[in-house]
């Protein structure tokens, strides 16, 4: 297995693919998906298409599409945006695809973005936002991993009722400890070389 610092990040159930120009239809496909669309940056709205496609590499540092190994199906997306790296973090924004949102598994996908910017870069942080029931699917990494850096109470219209948004924050050391847990494999390939 790759170390994370070369090239295609891999993990048990998931691979990250660098994003090409090609896959602009395929990922305004998954932001339109309702399951997904309401969570992301467009809050449901159907952005134009053109407008979409050129904007996609607006601010972006790195991005990915999330790969399952066992079928070669996209299952989601990771992307870091703002890089701030006179002072050290950057903003993460992940969307798994509407089948695999209840998987689980395709949150490897995202764990191993992370150690792909912490990795490749001195960053001391990243920032995720995300919206409160989201958040709760993921509570074990979420709270055990991460710190809620704030609550913006009733920010967001989604779903039929004004929902709160979080900001999370992953230091370098809770990424370290998150991946001993959850990507074995992949940590002991990084140390040896």
């Amino acid at each position: 297995m790759a170390s994370l610092a070369a090239g295609q990040p891999t993990g048990r159930w998931t691979t990250l693919r660098p994003v090409h120009t090609s896959d602009a239809s395929l990922l305004y496909e998954l932001f339109l998906d309702p399951r997904v669309g309401a969570t992301w940056r467009y809050g449901g709205a159907h952005p134009d298409p053109e407008e979409f496609r050129a904007t996609l590499w607006d601010g972006v540092l790195a991005h990915f599409l999330i790969m399952g190994r066992e079928r070669g199906e996209v299952v989601g997306y990771v992307a870091a945006r703002g890089a701030d790296f006179r002072n050290g973090h950057v903003h993460l924004a992940a969307a798994v695809g509407g089948n695999w949102i209840d998987a689980g598994w395709p949150i490897e996908g995202v764990i191993l973005f992370m150690g792909f910017l912490f990795n490749n870069w001195p960053f001391r942080r990243i920032y995720l936002e995300s919206v409160d029931y989201v958040a709760d699917r993921y509570g074990s990494l979420a709270g055990r991993y991460m710190t809620c850096e704030g609550r913006l109470v009733e920010h967001l219209f989604r779903e039929g009722e004004y929902r709160d948004l979080l900001v999370f924050s992953l230091t370098r050391s809770n990424y370290g400890r998150m991946a001993e847990k959850f990507l074995p494999a992949i940590k002991a390939s990084s140390s040896n070389g």
